[in-house]
């Protein structure tokens, strides 16, 4: 339902037009939208689109909706984007029926809420609802933009937010702890090479079996890594 007409507004505001199909009555919301992304809507109008409309239904009959068909000119059918959605999921090899359009209105939803969080570092589920509860001009936007109607909507998106942080942090750590084992790797050779001349039985001696220990302790974070990583791809 995206007209050409929205794109240019929404450039002037940063916040886009939607038509809301969820609702028994017709309504529209609005959401914000980068004026980068705008942009590159709107050179797509102007590059493509135009030229569809000009090759079909003419200037003078322009229906002014942003997706339009390339053989016809016009709106595109309802179903049009599920169907090339199921196409793409089908071509990739994904079996997974959830794998559609709507999937990205959840996305939308959770990074909305992660960009809150990050921005005023709530630490828990219930610091982000006290506010939204306490501040009734964020609770209302939140729910305009995110196209729910109840708290008990928006707070599953909370979850999933915070569920997400969770397991960002955690792979964060991963990675800290795999540069750790790099780093003391990188210096176990460094170490051999060094050292490796050493005529002194007792200081080599001793030189090879702080070098163990410390191979040692790197084999146990490499192995405890890999072990971490194939629990969580199960």
């Amino acid at each position: 339902m995206i007209k050409e007409r929205d794109i240019e507004g929404a450039l002037l505001t940063g916040e886009l037009k939607l038509f809301t199909a969820k609702k028994r009555k017709e309504a529209s919301r609005v959401v914000p939208v980068s004026r980068a992304d705008l942009k590159d809507i709107l050179s797509y109008c102007k590059h493509y689109r135009n030229r569809i409309v000009r090759a079909t239904v003419g200037s003078a009959n322009d229906s002014g909706y942003l997706l339009i068909s390339s053989t016809s000119g016009r709106q595109l059918a309802v179903d049009t984007l599920d169907s090339e959605m199921r196409t793409l999921r089908v071509a990739a090899g994904i079996d997974d029926e959830e794998v559609c359009m709507h999937a990205f209105r959840h996305r939308f939803a959770t990074k909305t809420l992660i960009e809150l969080i990050l921005s005023q570092k709530y630490k828990t589920e219930n610091d982000l609802r006290s506010a939204i509860l306490s501040t009734e001009t964020l609770k209302v936007q939140l729910m305009e933009w995110l196209g729910v109607s109840s708290m008990a909507m928006l707070n599953h998106y909370i979850h999933l937010a915070f569920e997400e942080l969770a397991d960002y942090k955690e792979t964060l750590s991963k990675l800290q702890i795999s540069k750790v084992v790099d780093a003391m790797e990188a210096k176990l050779k460094d170490l051999d090479r060094r050292f490796s001349s050493i005529t002194t039985a007792e200081v080599r001696k001793e030189l090879l079996g702080t070098m163990d220990v410390f191979s040692a302790a790197a084999l146990d974070l490499r192995t405890a890594l890999r072990g971490t990583d194939s629990k969580t791809t199960l």
